[in-house]
């Protein structure tokens, strides 16, 4: 993690008269919501000041509500994955999609006490390599994120 920040920082002349205000700048996610990302993660992320977004979902042996809690008061993101982790881009029933999501949503908000704001697509969005998915699923799914979220995306 320290060399990623090392080549960021070696890179920008943060702190230069022409950019004092600039810093650099990265977006870590991570999908599933493992014990891992509290257990591994986190403790890096909190001793290098680092805030990520975690999109969780609940699996066996994955990180507990109350460790979402924990890292979102620590100024972690934890967004959603969806509930049951089904490849939306399959999935042409509009309810089954919002009722995943929101059911994703729902559980995340009710851990942290705080909204949830962005998701990423389980299957990064696509067709768990199937090679059915199509562009009106693709549309579906962006249009039921778009009513439950500010951002959502696939993370492949």
């Amino acid at each position: 993690m320290s060399t990623i920040i090392n080549k960021i920082e070696s890179n920008l002349s943060v702190g230069s008269d022409n950019n004092k205000n600039l810093r650099p700048l990265v977006t870590i996610s991570f999908d599933d919501g493992y014990a891992s990302d509290y257990n591994v993660v986190f403790p890096i992320f909190k001793e290098l000041g680092l805030r990520g977004t975690f999109y969780a979902l609940p699996v066996p042996n994955g990180a507990t509500d109350e460790h979402m809690a924990e890292m979102a008061q620590a100024g972690q993101e934890i967004a959603t994955h969806g509930g049951a982790h089904i490849p939306y881009n399959i999935q042409p029933d509009v309810a089954t999609i919002y009722n995943d999501m929101l059911a994703g949503k729902k559980r995340i908000e009710k851990a942290t006490n705080k909204e949830v704001l962005t998701m990423a697509y389980p299957f990064g969005g696509g067709d768990s390599g199937t090679g059915t998915g199509t562009i009106e699923n693709a549309l579906i799914t962006q249009n039921v994120a778009g009513g439950l979220f500010e951002a959502a995306r696939g993370t492949r």
